[in-house]
């Protein structure tokens, strides 16, 4: 499901599943809520804005074995049922055998067609998030990934702007230049804002004590 509005203290919500595997991200102003559930249990953690790493997003693809497991533990029960219907119905046992003995092509069809697997983008976290235990945080490849990680980049341009968009006239200048630099290459200011920041920078090294004022 694509981003959906929140009456609580989350702005907005997302939710994605495949497989077994459940994702959901709470977006708040500072911070998101990531969850995530499947057959190893569930966890949530809170990440704030700043700590995701969103350099770069590779795209990651995993195979559920799990269903390797669940597919043998079928193929056997379907093979058992045959067995106990063979003396009711010779055809329909012989259908069941037939369905049991598939069922394992079928798999490796799955596999090799990707339909068992599961492909993600990881964005990790500097630091990790408390309760994360070394985990990223994935957005499944389905048709709500681009808008899910517009909303992660627009909220983490946003937070960086807001921690560091402003001049500090106190810190070294050609430092405070290259922050903004910085700011400008990833989109979290645009061309006006960064020139007024070079405006203000320049007059304080011109006069250091007007500016400070």
């Amino acid at each position: 499901m694509a981003l959906v509005k929140s009456q609580g203290p989350a702005e907005s919500i997302s939710t994605q599943s495949r497989l077994g595997t459940k994702l959901k991200i709470e977006f708040a102003p500072d911070r998101l809520r990531y969850t995530i559930s499947d057959h190893s249990g569930s966890r949530t953690f809170d990440a704030f804005y700043e700590t995701l790493r969103v350099d770069s997003f590779p795209t990651v693809t995993t195979r559920r074995t799990i269903w390797r497991v669940r597919i043998v533990y079928a193929a056997i029960a379907i093979f058992l049922l045959a067995i106990l219907v063979s003396n009711i119905s010779k055809p329909l046992a012989g259908a069941l055998v037939i369905v049991a003995v598939l069922l394992v092509p079928l798999y490796w069809l799955g596999q090799i067609f990707g339909l068992l697997s599961v492909t993600f983008t990881p964005i990790e976290m500097n630091p990790p998030a408390p309760g994360s235990n070394g985990h990223s945080i994935r957005i499944l490849k389905d048709k709500d990934h681009d808008e899910i990680l517009a909303e992660v980049m627009r909220r983490w341009k946003a937070r960086m702007a807001f921690l560091y968009g402003n001049v500090n006239l106190q810190a070294d200048v050609e430092r405070e230049t290259r922050k903004f630099e910085w700011l400008r290459q990833r989109g979290v200011i645009d061309e006006e804002r960064f020139q007024r920041a070079l405006r203000i920078l320049n007059a304080s090294k011109r006069d250091p004590p007007r500016a400070a004022r």
